[in-house]
């Protein structure tokens, strides 16, 4: 299946390649660590989704994909770090993400989840929200407060999130 994407994007002219877990590379001023996918664990694609950790300054992020526990435990089990102030959650919130040990590693001051209103699978899962509600009151869901931007402001060491519907600047 991958091969049908990358086939495309090479097939459009795009320098395309492939991301492996232990890699770093900078992008602008940030650091980028490539966390996962791992070697394709079980069956289920959304056990082998990328998985960055990007720092920038004192304020660091984890961007996952699809990922369930099984990619959790696996990412837990390389001891990288993993605390991040800012979760983009796994899977849309579904219950099979997100879990306990995982959120323990990451400890995230902010997390967003990205989701539709009404979809046809529930998320975010009321488990997901309840896991994440021991580490962060500050949850934001994209079918509720629609673009979610982490801000960092490296002069002040100040973190906080901006939605669709606040104004401020992104300087």
């Amino acid at each position: 299946m991958y091969e049908l994407y990358l086939d495309a994007a090479e097939a459009s002219g795009a320098d395309c390649r492939t991301a492996k877990a232990g890699e770093i590379f900078s992008l602008g001023k940030a650091q980028v660590e490539v966390l996962a996918p791992a070697d394709a664990i079980g069956e289920n694609l959304n056990n082998d989704s990328l998985v960055f950790r990007v720092t920038y300054g004192d304020a660091s992020a984890i961007l996952t994909g699809d990922m369930e526990h099984e990619e959790e435990d696996w990412l837990l089990a390389q001891g990288r770090e993993l605390q991040a102030d800012f979760l983009k959650v796994s899977h849309h919130g579904s219950a099979n993400g997100s879990g306990e040990a995982f959120l323990a590693a990451v400890r995230p001051q902010f997390a967003a989840i990205s989701c539709a209103k009404q979809n046809d699978y529930g998320h975010p899962s009321q488990e997901a929200l309840d896991r994440l509600a021991a580490y962060t009151d500050e949850v934001y869901v994209t079918a509720d407060s629609g673009s979610i931007v982490f801000l960092y402001d490296a002069e002040t060491g100040q973190k906080r999130v901006l939605t669709a519907g606040q104004k401020g600047s992104a300087d």
